[in-house]
């Protein structure tokens, strides 16, 4: 009979929720997809079966054509310079309260603290983290990335490959817990956790002087169900980590037992269906044009070969090994008696190939747009070009369309959590400035401002442009159709598309009061004006000589004296 789980050693307990989700993930099919994967698109990624780290054999075999390769590397820079380039600000924090947003002394501090984080991650290796996590989740749909807390350099991450992972989620969706199979070399194990720690195989190993040799751990991390949240010790927070070495020792004993305040993970999608744990790619949608366009190349390279190095027809005197068919072998017959018999071509070959390349140029246009090549390829443009990402949005709009969930999942799973733990460091470690006293209590918001982001929101320029341009179309003929265009907005919205910085944009109380005022002055300046006339009469009246017979009274007969 099998003992309850709740009677097992925390030890017992661990392997047991390990085993039950890397069978859930092996159970599912998602290690045979993710090997095809990196068989034809990404071949140095994933470690599966105990695989080691830093095996240096051949494993291009299967690729006989690099097209999806590239345009693989391709993705990964593109999503690295539009998402979250270390070349350029790709964010910026922010408050809810806009009244506060207008504050001089709130600008500053938000400025300040986002260029503080900048710079940690320009020091730590945040950077080539990204770039590794936008390799995984475009090849396999997946990523796992650990973010720890690093005295040198505030924060440090650890960034897994597909197979040393598996994940398990909540009734949200929200991935909670994740288990790792790890090949640690025999002195960072001991270093990390401590010879007293150790099982004893391991203990002998390190006696041994076997500093290299590859160790075996598990790593757990899930939220922790019984504790007591009077206390703010490692075994205590919201989140258990334990580490300990495969096997059945005698003690049961862990490598270390701690916990995180925090989710400490980075495990981004690029897509997710109803129900699945792991994300959907875009390798996974080209893996059959890869796979078609290695066979076509072979074909291709068959019929060459055929043309160049022809199967001949050898006389039987030449005889020396069987018969072949394939280019270059000999087919031997018995010649017509008399003479010497000649060697000819067993056969004519003349093959057209035009149709096969014909193909292949459209097999490797449908990988680059599943990699949304021209797209990539276009903001590259940025650094050396005038092109902007208003022009991007114009002229790619279906593509960022079709992006706009994968960044929506990028930001809500790698890059706000990394801001967020980032905040946290900064403010654990004392080296965040003093904030204004009006931000106490406030939440700060990310606001993201890569040039995928701005293409993104630069989608909608286009059709705001095309109602302006058909309102006053329409105004031609019917001036009243303006009465319907409310310029205020069209400004905030377009401005807010474009990202243009916000002291550009008169706030909408003072064009207000501007407006008041000019609307004052115009009144003021049409009454002077209706008073004009009158003015005048007054001054030619007072100007008339009295004295003097009128018209009318000469014309009358009258007179004054």
């Amino acid at each position: 009979m099998a003992t309850p789980f709740l009677q097992l050693t925390p030890k017992q307990r661990y392997q047991k929720t390990l085993n039950a989700l890397w069978e859930d993930r092996e159970g599912n099919g998602w290690d045979a997809h993710w090997k095809e994967i990196a068989l034809f698109l990404n071949p140095r990624a994933g470690l599966f079966n105990g695989d080691k780290p830093n095996n240096g054999k051949p494993k291009h075999h299967n690729i006989y054509d690099s097209t999806g390769l590239r345009a693989r590397r391709v993705l990964t820079a593109g999503m690295m310079s539009g998402h979250s380039s270390p070349a350029r600000p790709f964010h910026r924090l922010k408050v809810p309260d806009e009244s506060l947003m207008k504050s001089q002394k709130v600008k500053v501090w938000l400025d300040q603290v986002t260029r503080m984080q900048r710079e940690i991650w320009s020091k730590s290796n945040t950077y080539p983290m990204l770039q590794k996590v936008y390799r995984e989740v475009g090849s396999f749909g997946t990523a796992a990335n650990f973010m720890e807390d690093d005295f040198e350099n505030v924060i440090h991450h650890s960034t897994q490959t597909v197979g040393e992972y598996a994940f398990g989620r909540n009734d949200r969706g929200k991935i909670d817990t994740i288990v790792r199979k790890l090949n640690m070399r025999l002195r960072d194990v001991i270093k990390k956790f401590g010879i007293e720690n150790v099982s004893q195989a391991t203990r002998q190993a390190y006696e041994n002087g076997d500093y290299f040799t590859w160790v075996p751990v598990n790593h757990i991390v899930q939220p922790r169900e019984d504790r007591d949240q009077t206390k703010a010790d490692a075994r205590n927070m919201r989140w258990e980590s334990c580490w300990w070495e495969p096997g059945n020792d005698i003690d049961n004993k862990l490598l270390r037992e701690s916990g995180y305040k925090r989710w400490p993970c980075l495990t981004p999608r690029w897509d997710t269906s109803s129900g699945d744990t792991y994300g959907e790619s875009p390798a996974m949608e080209v893996l059959g044009d890869c796979k078609q366009l290695m066979h076509e190349q072979m074909r291709k390279a068959q019929g060459i070969d055929y043309m160049t190095d022809p199967p001949v027809q050898v006389p039987t005197t030449y005889k020396e090994n069987q018969s072949s068919m394939f280019p270059g072998g000999k087919m031997f017959y018995d010649p017509a008696a008399g003479g010497a018999a000649p060697i000819k071509n067993a056969r004519e070959v003349n093959l057209n190939l035009e149709y096969l390349l014909n193909d292949i140029i459209d097999i490797r246009q449908r990988i680059d747009q599943g990699f949304f090549v021209d797209l990539f390829m276009m903001m590259s443009n940025i650094e050396r070009s005038n092109v902007t990402a208003r022009e991007i949005a114009e002229k790619q709009e279906e593509k960022l369309i079709m992006l706009g969930p994968v960044i929506a999942n990028l930001d809500d799973e790698v890059l706000v959590p990394l801001i967020d733990f980032t905040f946290d460091r900064m403010v654990e470690t004392n080296i965040i400035p003093t904030p204004p006293p009006e931000l106490n209590g406030m939440p700060l918001q990310v606001e993201f401002i890569g040039v995928l982001s701005q293409a993104q929101r630069a989608v909608g320029i286009g059709s705001v442009d095309r109602l302006i341009g058909t309102i006053y179309s329409i105004a031609q003929a019917k001036p009243e159709a303006l009465d319907k265009l409310n310029v205020d907005a069209i400004i905030d919205d377009y401005a807010d598309m474009l990202n243009v910085n916000p002291e550009y944009i008169v706030a909408n109380e003072e064009v207000a009061i501007v407006r008041a005022q000019r609307a004052q002055a115009a009144q003021q300046q049409q009454q002077m004006a209706a008073m004009q006339p009158m003015a005048d009469a007054a001054k030619t009246a007072s100007e008339t000589n009295v004295t003097q017979p009128s018209a009318l009274t000469n014309l009358m007969g009258y007179s004054t004296v």
